[in-house]
């Protein structure tokens, strides 16, 4: 009886995770939604940032705790066009 108790409830419980892991409002529709990294730098300290957008506007920006100091003849060499991207 034990057993049957507690595979019953693992069945219950496996099929709960499942259902409240893709319920349709927690899912991300890859069409309209990207999701990158991205430094962002002030002078010489650049902070890793996670930026999600939707339909090309910014929903987030959320630094990620890593952080690098560069020393003071560093130059940041990535193109215009990728240090300014936004969506």
């Amino acid at each position: 009886m034990i057993k049957y108790t507690i595979i019953t409830s693992m069945i219950l419980l496996a099929t709960a995770i499942f259902f409240a892991a893709h319920s349709p409002e927690e899912q991300i529709n890859p069409e309209y939604t990207s999701i990158f990294t991205k430094a962002i730098c002030k002078d010489k300290l650049c902070q890793d940032h996670i930026v999600t957008c939707k339909n090309k506007e910014i929903i987030s920006i959320t630094p990620t705790g890593l952080a690098v100091q560069f020393e003071h003849d560093w130059k940041d060499p990535r193109p215009t066009e990728q240090i300014d991207k936004e969506c």
